[in-house]
């Protein structure tokens, strides 16, 4: 099953330094289920909203309902989960924003990278996170620095 599940959009914008005028664009949650060896796994993989970049700050209390509504969307369901995903919480630790997620339903991040891991990535605000329900055991994570602006996260898991 595949669905894409439309975030609560705060609608705030900014003008940016050379005048122009930015609005913050509608985002979504993508969201499988698969039946793997006759376990259902929900997948979720999202980017969320980058609200540093609207000066902003992602722990702003106006922001709350917003991260509550993604909250009530990776935990909707009753099977094993795993969501990926950029959740651009420049300088704040997302276990601090997503409380409800981590404690009463059991996330954990799979990758906890050291800051050499991240060396010229921190900087840039550009990671990513990939979560598993408490249901998933990490045997093996990577972080991969690449090309890109956000390294490549790489986690074995075990059900």
């Amino acid at each position: 099953k595949y669905e894409v599940v439309e975030l609560l959009n705060p609608g705030i914008e900014t003008i940016r330094p050379n005048g122009d005028v930015w609005k913050l664009h509608d985002k979504s949650v993508q969201k499988a289920t698969l039946n793997i060896n006759g376990q259902r796994v929900d997948l979720f993989n999202l980017h969320y909203f980058p609200f540093t970049y609207f000066g902003r700050k992602f722990d702003d209390p106006e922001f709350a309902s917003a991260h509550k509504f993604l909250e009530d969307i990776v935990t909707s369901g009753s099977n094993p989960a795993i969501v990926t995903g950029d959740f651009n919480n420049d300088g704040v630790e997302i276990e601090d924003i997503f409380q409800r997620l981590f404690s009463n339903n059991g996330y954990h991040r799979a990758v906890i990278s050291s800051s050499s891991d991240l060396a010229g990535y921190l900087e840039k605000n550009q990671i990513d996170h990939i979560l598993v329900s408490e249901n998933f055991k990490v045997s093996e994570h990577q972080v991969i620095r690449n090309y890109s602006d956000h390294p490549a996260l790489v986690v074995d898991v075990e059900i």
